[in-house]
């Protein structure tokens, strides 16, 4: 079984999916830096078509690992580029820039230049992997009796849940895994959903909204689509050009 892993720093700022893809992209960039290949522009590179990316996470959609590396470019995690020999070729080539100086933190002390293997310690990362929970006889009393208590407490004060406290969007506001599914499952393009982002953030940012649950208003505007909303019908388009050869 796969094990996948990210740094918990890392996707609270881009995401676990992008925070996934990013820990792939940083072992080759340092497997390349220990082993001195493929420096380019002083920075070392690695490479991967999307073909490659979608063996690598079979999990992750194809417009998932496209968000996923745009959101890491536009956040400044990556660069992205093309060193390919062939002019044919178009298969990009990506950088760590390592914005969160996450090579200070790996074992406690600074990259060295002896070849690395294909195993990779990780330090303050969270591990993907399949578990299946087991409930031991006790446990499963336990949860009886906490079950018995709670209906000897009917007749108690019920205490009301507390309201989510509104506050304004953060500036390094990105959309979440979540945010993005919803938009693909409304059929926007992996483009549309970046570019919206920017404006969505942009908008309320100088606005200075106030939200309980900024999930919920980017759903919103996912559904609201103005953009898309503002351009004619294909057929309303060819009336109006009709119109304007008629006179």
């Amino acid at each position: 079984m796969a094990l996948h892993s990210f740094n918990t720093e890392v996707a609270q700022k881009v995401g676990v999916n992008a925070a996934v893809v990013y820990e792939n992209i940083r072992f080759w960039v340092e497997k390349n830096r220990a082993n001195n290949k493929h420096n380019h522009d002083g920075y070392y590179w690695t490479y991967n078509s999307m073909r490659a990316f979608g063996l690598m996470f079979p999990y992750l959609s194809a417009a998932q690992v496209k968000l996923a590396l745009n959101k890491l470019k536009d956040q400044k995690f990556i660069g992205v580029s093309n060193y390919s020999q062939a002019k044919f070729d178009k298969t990009s080539w990506y950088c760590d820039f390592d914005p969160l100086d996450l090579a200070e933190i790996a074992n406690g002390e600074d990259k060295n230049n002896q070849p690395i293997t294909d195993s990779k310690p990780y330090t303050k990362l969270h591990i993907l992997e399949d578990r299946v929970d087991t409930v031991s006889p006790h446990d499963t009393k336990t949860k009886r009796n906490e079950n018995l208590n709670l209906n000897n407490t009917a007749n108690c004060d019920i205490i009301p849940k507390a309201k989510k406290k509104r506050m304004a969007l953060p500036d390094n506001w990105v959309t979440s895994n979540a945010d993005e599914e919803f938009a693909l499952k409304k059929g926007w393009a992996v483009e549309h959903i970046s570019s919206q982002a920017y404006k969505f953030r942009d908008y309320h940012l100088a606005k200075g909204s106030i939200m309980s649950d900024w999930s919920a208003a980017w759903r919103t505007w996912v559904r609201n689509d103005f953009d898309n909303k503002k351009k004619p019908p294909a057929k309303s388009i060819d009336m109006i050009n009709h119109i304007a050869r008629a006179r």
